[in-house]
């Protein structure tokens, strides 16, 4: 990785284990923790080269010689740079254009329109081949595949996971109307279980044979990403946790009884307030917490309930 050298800034730059490549998405991941480790510990050196890397990334001018790539951004319709210098078949791919919008979203004056790279590989966008609609258990699914090679383009499936992180996506710049349609979309392949599949194609099978394991069996991902959407969550953009005080209420329970935990602000009141509903007994302890936030006082009972 390349740091801080006195007042000059060199890339920094994380590379993959036995790929010399320079790769957006391996350099997102230590950004997030990055960011993260600065927020937890108040550190200004991870928040530094934190900065360091998005300005690698999505830096206008030419990479400083030493690292030998010319530029960040691919000459035409905005799409993020994956690694390769453009030589003509440098793949998109489409987690390197999503992930870095996560990442990065909102931009800084003097950085690209991440809504323009969203558009560039789809409506009317110049890489717009990744998107695909294929058959899948009876009915049209529309979404992307992973990857557009000028020239050829792996078609006829759809990968749930990339096209959900791209809903998330499209959801963070704004796009809601296109958004909310690629989140519909994968919404229709959940299982009864609440998982997805990593992909789906009118045949059943994946092109030249790629991954076939991980076809038509649930996958961690594509289910993390569509619960990321639903929860609004930004995996590359998480935000500080807030602990509050609470009371912790417990008590021993019967299976036959339901309990309804009740509190007041005076012993022997006329009227108990309910916090919650009740709740079903196990024949183990039950717990449940109420946040004191800035309360001085408060009684607690608990009634059972045949």
């Amino acid at each position: 990785m390349y740091a801080r050298n006195a007042s000059v800034l060199l890339s920094p730059v994380f590379l993959n284990a036995g790929n010399s490549v320079y790769a957006t998405e391996f350099q997102l991941d230590p950004h997030a923790a990055l960011r993260v480790r600065a927020m937890l510990g108040g550190h200004t050196k991870y928040r530094d080269f934190a900065a360091d890397v998005r300005a690698c990334l999505l830096a206008p001018s030419p990479f400083p010689p030493e690292v030998g790539k010319t530029r960040v951004w691919l000459p035409f319709a905005d799409p993020v740079f994956n690694g390769n210098l453009y030589a003509g078949d440098t793949p998109i791919f489409l987690d390197t254009q999503a992930w870095t919008v996560l990442a990065f979203y909102p931009p800084k004056p003097g950085e690209v329109d991440f809504s323009t790279v969203l558009q560039s590989i789809d409506v009317g966008g110049a890489w717009q081949e990744l998107g695909e609609t294929v058959t899948c258990d009876n009915q049209p699914l529309t979404g992307f595949a992973d990857a557009f090679l000028p020239g050829g383009v792996d078609a006829d499936w759809v990968w749930l996971e990339g096209t959900e992180f791209m809903s998330l996506a499209l959801l963070t710049t704004g796009d809601d109307q296109r958004s909310q349609f690629y989140h519909q979309q994968i919404a229709q392949m959940l299982k009864p279980d609440g998982s997805l599949y990593h992909s789906c194609s009118s045949d059943h099978s994946l092109p030249n044979d790629r991954f076939p394991e991980n076809y038509r069996f649930p996958s961690a991902a594509s289910t993390c990403w569509y619960y990321f959407y639903e929860t609004r969550t930004n995996p590359f953009q998480p935000t500080r946790p807030t602990i509050r005080r609470a009371v912790e209420i417990s008590w021993p329970s019967l299976p036959s009884l339901s309990y309804q935990v009740q509190w007041s602000t005076e012993l022997d009141p006329q009227d108990w307030q309910h916090l919650g509903e009740p709740v079903m007994g196990t024949g183990a302890e039950l717990t449940v917490f109420d946040r004191i936030l800035n309360r001085t006082r408060r009684y607690y009972r608990v009634v059972p309930i045949p």
